[in-house]
């Protein structure tokens, strides 16, 4: 009977944080200009076209690398985020490409 409510509980706090994070502001460090062309998404929120970008972002954590308009790029703790203007240099540094964005 414990299990049950327990796994109930656990649902139900899933749930609740799921819900609240379509409405969770995530600050994100203003000293970086955001300068990008405009892109085209496509209907399953994949970039479609290459997006012009004069940095990439880096989550630090993760040793991902995002286009500075992915939907995961926005999400890094401040404390984890990073920016290069190196492609090669982070891929070299063990970093790898996101699989949403695909940074070219």
């Amino acid at each position: 009977m414990k299990k049950i409510i327990s796994f109930i509980l656990a649902v139900c706090i899933l749930l609740l944080t799921s819900s609240c994070n379509n409405t969770t502001i995530h600050n994100q460090p203003n000293s970086i200009p955001y300068q990008t062309n405009s892109i085209e998404i496509s209907d399953d929120n994949e970039i479609s076209e290459q997006e012009k970008t004069d940095y990439y972002v880096l989550n630090t954590r993760t040793k991902k690398i995002h286009l500075p308009s992915c939907y995961y790029a926005k999400k890094i703790a401040e404390k984890n985020y990073a920016t290069t203007d190196d492609l090669q240099s982070a891929l070299d540094e063990g970093y790898s490409k996101c699989q949403k964005c695909h940074p070219k």
